[in-house]
């Protein structure tokens, strides 16, 4: 007893003792506490997790954390100062090297979750002692506070970074751990507002024909910005389980964020409760399944699936360029690596547009894309955008590969992934002295083009609808523009009722208002077009190309180059006629369209 009694004053002695050591250490003036931590340089060797502008391959997520020791975190606590300093919204670069930073900082955070690893620094007395502890109980005070500071210095930064953050999901890892869980969970997301909820159940009547049974969100931003009374008509059409309306206001502290229209994209994306998303505009008819996106190879291998947008429509502008060369690592920019300009012609500087974000699919139980969300929706909040990001690219669009580059999570290295197909055109054959206003809005071909009288012989696919190819690049998956033939005319519009689709392939475009474009077709090429509007087909020249289209993507998307209009090339595009199965979608439309206004 008397042996027990001794052990038991020594375990008190040194409890207290380590416990007045915490308190002098913690009450200490910060330069003395930082006095304890090896010497502050300068500049961080490579080997530094704190090389901020180190490429995801060198500290990536598949990364072996093992190597962490006591050191990492004490250098990453002499860096507060400069992570939690003020910048300006406009500081795009200086926003990227804090993201980063700030990824890195909470993979070593995660690693901490292994108590085995966290019990083994916690021994350390000091650096210089190692990090092995022959006897694992026993635990240092001074590396438990260093791992504590290191802890507070994350929340710090992150709540500096993403003051969206608010309601019952409170942190990054909060909403990370809530899709990591088996089993996951697939649905489909639509953002929508009022003046969308007619275009919105047409988009999801075009699911559900298209035989996908999966859970569908329909997300707003705030109460009145999706009326009772449109949610219910939405609801309507579901058993009310499949088919849910959502307020992302709810999850968020929108005074922080200050979002609405194009901006709520993202988060929808992130507070949705699915693990894995197809997020789609309301626009968005469905020519295939919706299940073909989840079972594509690129968002097999990467979690993600981005669509391209027209990319010869306009060349890109020095400021759009320089903004989007600055989102990526220092080592990255001079020059842009060929494996990253290859995938994206924004950075091949040939484009202004790169991605359509009209569908976007993210498997968000792959912490790399929740690093790649968060810095999207980031660049989407009110004063980012606002000063920063939309006065140099068109809306959200560009924010979703934006976010992942600035992440760190980069395409070079297969961290998230594009479709290997252009964007395809679905619309309406007209002759190069057609009007094509006159075509789409009043489905008149008799009123000449202006200027265009010698254009006869040109042949070019018009409408509004912009559309994407399955997987094998083979046929029409998906397009957007809604169901009419001008969604801006609203209810006076007819639906739409195309013909034929084709490949961008580097051609030619022409734009008009409401959005209406024009792809030109490959010279002496596409059927003939009367005047009324009868289309013949022209023998032996509208060749289907059910594999190759003639892009050359198909052999490999390191021989994409890029054409604009200066380069004066009509390009290769070629008409392909809708097949009879696709045809009666758009038969469809116009039952689906008039239900919707009971």
């Amino acid at each position: 007893m008397a042996g027990a009694r001794k052990l038991n004053v020594r375990r008190t002695l040194l409890v207290a003792a380590v416990v007045l050591a915490m308190l002098v250490w913690l009450l200490a003036p910060s330069s003395d506490r930082n006095s304890q931590y090896p010497a502050a340089t300068d500049s961080y060797p490579e080997s530094s997790l704190l090389n901020v502008d180190w490429t995801s391959s060198g500290f990536g997520v598949g990364a072996d954390p093992s190597n962490l020791t006591l050191a990492h975190f004490e250098t990453a606590i002499l860096a507060k100062k400069e992570l939690l300093s003020q910048t300006e919204a406009q500081d795009i670069s200086t926003l990227g090297k804090r993201i980063r930073a700030y990824v890195k900082l909470h993979m070593m955070l995660l690693a901490l979750h292994d108590q085995t690893r966290r019990r083994s620094l916690a021994s350390c007395a000091s650096e210089g002692s190692g990090c092995l502890s022959k006897d694992p109980n026993t635990e240092s005070a001074y590396a438990r506070l260093v791992l504590d500071d290191f802890s507070h210095l994350v929340a710090a930064l992150e709540r500096s970074l993403f003051q969206f953050f608010g309601g019952n999901i409170s942190t990054p890892l909060h909403l990370y751990s809530l899709f990591a869980r088996e089993p996951r969970t697939r649905g489909i997301v639509i953002s929508a507002g009022n003046g969308h909820v007619r275009l919105a159940m047409v988009a999801i009547r075009s699911v559900r024909a298209a035989g996908c049974t999966l859970p569908i969100e329909v997300m707003h931003a705030g109460p009145s910005d999706l009326v009772q009374e449109f949610r219910d008509k939405i609801m309507s059409l579901g058993d009310g389980y499949d088919i849910v309306t959502k307020d992302v206001y709810q999850f968020i502290d929108n005074s922080a964020a200050g979002i609405g229209g194009w901006a709520v994209k993202p988060f929808a994306i992130m507070y949705s409760s699915f693990a894995e998303v197809l997020f789609q505009d309301a626009d968005v008819l469905w020519l295939g399944s919706p299940n073909e996106v989840f079972e594509d190879p690129v968002y097999k291998s990467t979690g993600t699936l981005f669509y391209m947008d027209r990319r010869t429509l306009f060349g890109v502008g020095e400021e759009t360029y320089n903004f989007a060369v600055s989102v990526l690592p220092e080592t990255m920019r001079n020059p842009v690596p060929e494996a990253l300009k290859s995938q994206n012609a924004m950075l091949a500087g040939k484009s202004s547009h790169q991605q359509e974000s009209g569908v976007v699919a993210v498997d968000k139980s792959r912490i790399s894309n929740i690093y790649g969300l968060l810095t999207t929706c980031k660049l989407n909040t009110a004063e980012t955008r606002d000063k920063a990001v939309y006065n140099r690219v068109f809306g959200d669009k560009e924010t979703f590969w934006l976010g992942w580059e600035m992440a760190g999570m980069s395409a070079m290295d297969g961290m998230y992934g594009w479709t290997p197909w252009p964007m395809i055109q679905i619309g309406y054959i007209l002759r190069g002295d057609q009007d094509a206003e006159w075509v789409i809005k009043e489905a008149n071909w008799g009123v000449p083009y202006q200027g265009h009288e010698n254009d006869k012989d040109i042949r070019r696919i018009c409408s509004l609808q912009l559309g994407h190819l399955d997987a094998t690049g083979t046929r029409p998956l998906w397009f957007n523009g809604g169901p009419l033939r001008d969604k801006f005319l609203g209810a006076a519009s007819p639906v739409t009722t195309p013909t034929h689709w084709a490949v961008e392939h580097h051609s030619r475009w022409d734009l008009f208002t409401d959005n209406i474009a024009c792809l030109y077709l490959k010279p002496d090429t596409g059927p003939d077009v009367s005047n009324d509007g009868t289309v013949t087909e022209r023998p032996n020249i509208a060749i289907e190309f059910e594999l190759d289209h003639g892009d050359g993507h198909s052999v490999g998307r390191t021989k994409m180059s890029y054409v604009d209009k200066a380069d004066g090339g009509f390009g290769g595009a070629l008409a392909h006629k809708l097949k009879p199965k696709e045809l009666k979608l758009f038969d469809t439309l116009k039952i689906w369209w008039e239900e919707t206004n009971r």
